[in-house]
């Protein structure tokens, strides 16, 4: 009987393993422990800021790009559906900052401000609500 009780409870602990890390594998979540946002290639940003329907684009390179990449790689996000048309970026009024990374040919990674704490991002047509928003560390010339 000892035995029979053993092998059950070695078997529900194997299941109870194998189905956490299977939870962790499908995570929405994503943070600075994931896939990092801005990676080490990234050597140049070009930055549209648009507010209030007015867009001003520049470029950052070396310190601003290394602190524009500590900013997005610490974010923490998690993955959000919406309904078509119903999009944060789908209302007037936000800020938005559009990161163009290594210039114009490399992905894009918008930052949506909808107010004070409600921030997304928009990376590969997938929304994310950012967790512990922060505005970048970026400045018009």
């Amino acid at each position: 009987m000892k035995k029979l009780t053993a092998y059950v409870l070695s078997v529900l602990c194997v299941l109870i393993l194998a189905g956490c890390a299977g939870d962790a594998g499908t995570s929405a979540d994503r943070n600075s422990g994931g896939q990092a946002l801005i990676g080490d290639d990234v050597a140049e940003v070009k930055i549209t800021h648009i507010l209030m329907g007015q867009a001003t684009e520049w470029s950052v390179e070396g310190d601003d790009v290394d602190a524009l990449r500590t900013w997005a790689n610490g974010l923490a996000y998690e993955l959000r559906k919406f309904e078509e048309g119903n999009t944060p970026g789908d209302e007037d009024g936000q800020e938005v900052y559009c990161f163009a990374l290594n210039g114009e040919d490399g992905p894009e990674l918008d930052y949506i401000i909808c107010g004070s704490g409600d921030c997304y991002l928009l990376m590969e047509s997938d929304w994310y609500a950012v967790k512990n928003p922060s505005p970048p560390p970026v400045e018009a010339p």
